[in-house]
């Protein structure tokens, strides 16, 4: 026969996998009816002491929660056992397994939130995550989230910078911490549409910038002097540069290491955000060269670049570079799964196949780990 504590502890394990359902769809699983289990003559005879002390504890279950059956037994006589508890609500859970106090307090805290649109708005039924913000998160920290819904359903028409929106504690870090939740809770209670943090409140996007190092006087001269420049997609897009080649280059330190002379304007830093020079048409007919990490999305990244200019090149990305600084390489953490060898060539597409299928597999050569040496000869030879 299950003891009170061992229903308790069945009981915290649905409560806390399915609380979020509960407090919003209540009346789907309740009631809840746990069967206690049977207890034979035999074992009572063994431990008469514990069956005594088993029902007693039982007795101390509100009565309307549990259900009684009496037994009769030839050598001990008639005992009334528990073979039922029987839960009704939520409340009545939570009050048995010592929770009652965390479901108050998130239904104080979701009506804090449905009352903002003045509405009863059918909730989903609230995720893990969703519960455990609710529940952990300090008065503070619910209050700003709850003043930010606030702000956002009195102005449906926003062209602003998050950092613009005047919540009292609303700042950067805190965003940065909780912007899944925020975006949830946007989208559920508000209505919000799906995709990033900026879509999902309909907020102004932070424009993306290009680091831009200008190594040539054409190019120093066309923007003011400057060797270096962050420039707005927007801008970069509407301002031609006058330069014959294109350094992509991912580690912003070997693109500070190039020499001013070098002739090309440089972009450090691009990522997988290398896609967004796709409507750049300035670049057209550019010698376009790409430096990445010798590893998997490395090249998947090369793949994107020659998506959009087919005629890039590459440096350092090859098989004999692998193989000669095979002593470089450090495990690659979560490999691309799928690269596109197609755009590749064949001592990219060598060099590939080597992180995938031999005993490199896993591993990387990241660019900043290369000797400059190679970098030097590759510069002289631009200019021969």
């Amino acid at each position: 026969m299950k003891s009170p504590s061992d229903v308790c502890n069945i009981l915290t394990k649905r409560f806390e996998k399915n609380l979020g359902k509960w407090l919003t769809e209540e009346s789907l699983d309740f009631p809840i009816k746990v069967p206690l289990g049977r207890i034979r003559e035999t074992d009572a005879l063994q431990n008469l002491d514990y069956l005594r002390k088993h029902l007693h504890l039982w007795k101390q279950v509100p009565k309307e929660n549990v259900e009684w059956k009496d037994v009769s037994w030839p050598r001990i006589g008639i005992y009334r056992i528990p073979i039922h508890l029987n839960i009704v609500s939520i409340t009545e859970l939570s009050t048995f397994i010592g929770r009652s106090y965390q479901v108050e307090q998130l239904k104080t805290r979701i009506k804090s939130i449905e009352n903002i649109t003045g509405s009863m708005r059918t909730v989903k039924a609230l995720t893990s995550k969703e519960v455990t913000f609710l529940s952990e998160a300090s008065d503070i920290d619910f209050q700003i989230l709850l003043n930010l819904l606030k702000w956002l359903h009195a102005h449906p028409s926003r062209n602003f910078y998050l950092r613009q929106i005047p919540v009292v504690g609303l700042h950067t870090k805190w965003i940065e911490q909780n912007s899944s939740i925020v975006k949830s809770f946007a989208q559920k209670f508000l209505g919000c549409p799906s995709g990033n943090l900026a879509q999902v409140l309909g907020l102004r996007k932070k424009p993306q910038m290009i680091h831009c190092r200008l190594l040539s006087k054409d190019l120093q001269d066309a923007m003011n002097g400057h060797l270096d420049v962050a420039l707005a997609i927007d801008r970069f897009r509407s301002q031609p540069l006058p330069c014959k080649r294109l350094l992509i280059i991912e580690n912003l330190e070997s693109a500070l290491a190039l020499p001013e002379d070098l002739g090309a304007l440089v972009i450090a830093g691009l990522g997988n955000s290398v896609s967004i020079l796709r409507d750049i048409f300035w670049l057209e007919g550019k010698e376009i060269i790409y430096w990445g990490d010798l590893d998997t999305h490395g090249f998947a990244i090369l793949v994107q670049l020659r998506q959009i200019f087919p005629k890039s090149k590459s440096w350092l990305m090859g098989f004999e570079t692998l193989v000669q600084y095979q002593f470089l390489c450090v495990p690659e953490p979560k490999p691309h799964p799928n690269v596109l060898c197609e755009y590749l060539t064949k001592d990219e597409s060598k060099a590939l196949h080597i992180l995938q299928k031999s005993s490199l597999s896993g591993k990387r050569l990241e660019q900043e780990r290369l000797p400059w040496q190679p970098v030097e000869m590759l510069i002289k030879s631009l200019n021969t």
